[in-house]
């Protein structure tokens, strides 16, 4: 622990440079080394902040390393002055490869350019070393007025933050894509075969759907949630998954991890959906995203809290 002089305008310290503003009086402080329970986990500040200061009775945290243990984006207007903190649940994900989901974007003009700054999840950090990806941000009229690259490593449990720079300024956007160009090194491909013929899902799986009498959706490291005929989800998941055609994908390399699967029950039997679309008995078989994919995901995602709550 040390003491230390600080130009006092702010109570807040924004990046990995600690950096202080409007300096208006000078004061005497203690820099030191606390470590915080968040969540029941035990965090100590990173050495990139240098530590906390204690002052006038006060603990004055780095703002970056509060708001991203509690699951926050960051970012900084520099025209504006102002600190943005994100947390709205906001998800996106390339329905190629949905074991990975960005949430929370920030974009912020950066000199002639944008910064963008978010979080990364991996649903399976375990088998998720690396990934290179492309944001591509959209105007009203669904013209591409700008993208933004990143790379990302070293995955946890909880969400890591990411920052950018895209040429140009596309702050104002109204739609957001992303693209997972390569996991662990390897590309991303999901063409479909054409030699392949378009099929149900319960013709992939050989069931008649109609007699599916139990749902369960699961997230990874969640238990299953059950669902009966008459409930909501139930009703919703079932007339999804039912309109679903599906074609086989060129690229039959296993993608590994799931944002969500679906367990269809028939009595004692049981049949499963990944949404990393590895389908079939044994799970053999790749297939190829589609609009209908993507509107079950989008449902299974925005309702996680919901169905988790039953």
């Amino acid at each position: 622990m040390r003491k230390f002089i600080l130009g006092l305008g702010c109570g807040l310290l924004f990046s990995a440079t600690s950096m202080v503003y409007a300096s208006s009086e000078t004061i005497q402080a203690i820099l030191n080394k606390t470590t915080f329970d968040i969540n029941g986990k035990e965090v100590a500040v990173g050495e990139e902040y240098g530590g906390v200061i204690n002052y006038n009775g006060h603990i004055y945290v780095p703002i970056r390393f509060a708001a991203e243990h509690l699951r926050s984006a960051v970012g900084y207007d520099s025209e504006k002055q102002q600190v943005i903190i994100k947390n709205d649940g906001s998800t996106i994900y390339d329905t190629r490869y949905q074991s990975i989901a960005l949430e929370n974007l920030i974009a912020t003009k950066e000199g002639n350019d944008t910064r963008v700054s978010g979080q990364i999840k991996s649903y399976n950090p375990s088998v998720t070393k690396t990934i290179d990806a492309k944001l591509s941000f959209y105007n009203q009229d669904g013209a591409k007025i700008g993208e933004a690259s990143f790379s990302a490593k070293d995955f946890e449990d909880e969400p890591k933050s990411f920052e950018t720079v895209g040429v140009g300024d596309f702050r104002n956007y109204a739609k957001v894509e992303v693209d997972i160009e390569a996991v662990n090194s390897r590309k991303i491909v999901a063409d479909p075969d054409p030699n392949e013929p378009e099929v149900s899902f319960g013709q992939i799986v050989q069931k008649d759907m109609d007699k599916v009498d139990k749902l369960a959706v699961a997230f990874p490291g969640k238990k299953e949630v059950l669902f009966y005929p008459g409930e909501e989800v139930f009703q919703t998941v079932m007339n999804k998954v039912t309109k679903l055609k599906l074609k086989k994908a060129v690229d039959q390399s296993p993608i590994y991890g799931y944002a969500y699967r679906l367990v269809f029950y028939i009595g004692e039997e049981r049949f499963e959906y990944l949404n990393n679309l590895h389908i079939g008995n044994s799970r053999e078989s790749r297939y190829v995203p589609t609009d209908l994919t993507k509107d079950l995901d989008d449902y299974i995602k925005q309702n996680e809290n919901n169905i988790l709550k039953q």
